[in-house]
């Protein structure tokens, strides 16, 4: 396990996960991503597990609910191999990474625009309420 303040990339997240025994998850990611890599996924439903994307995983062999005991055993026992959906999902997710990096490195005018915006405008609430609280407890 690594102990770390910083964000691992995603990439060194995929080549961890791909180098495991078994991923037990919440993430919807975290699961292609280990399926991708043949590696046994049990899943562990978050919060929203309701949510539609979530089924895109009931198709493959190597994911397990942990609710499922039996299935949670079989999935842990699979030979390691890479189904072949697993495939075009990792593709996408790629795809998906490389999107959200792109608008990260290379924001809209817009939306920088508008981020500033919101921004400076929280800062100046907070900013605002702990000046007022000073003030206010001034005797």
């Amino acid at each position: 396990m690594i102990a770390s303040r910083e964000w691992l990339s995603p990439k060194l997240i995929g080549e961890i996960l791909g180098r495991s025994e078994l991923v037990v998850a919440s993430s919807l990611h975290a699961c292609i991503t280990g399926v991708s890599y043949g590696v046994p996924v049990v899943r562990v439903p978050g919060s929203n597990s309701s949510d539609q994307k979530f089924k895109l995983l009931n198709k493959f062999q190597g994911v397990a609910n942990i609710h499922d005991k039996k299935a949670g055993a079989m999935v842990i026992q699979h030979n390691r191999e890479i189904e072949p959906e697993a495939v075009e999902c990792a593709d996408r997710l790629d795809r998906y990474w490389d999107q959200v990096m792109d608008v990260i490195c290379n924001p809209s005018l817009f939306n920088s625009q508008r981020s500033m915006r919101l921004m400076l405008g929280w800062a100046a609430k907070i900013f605002g309420d702990i000046e007022t609280a000073a003030l206010t407890a001034r005797p």
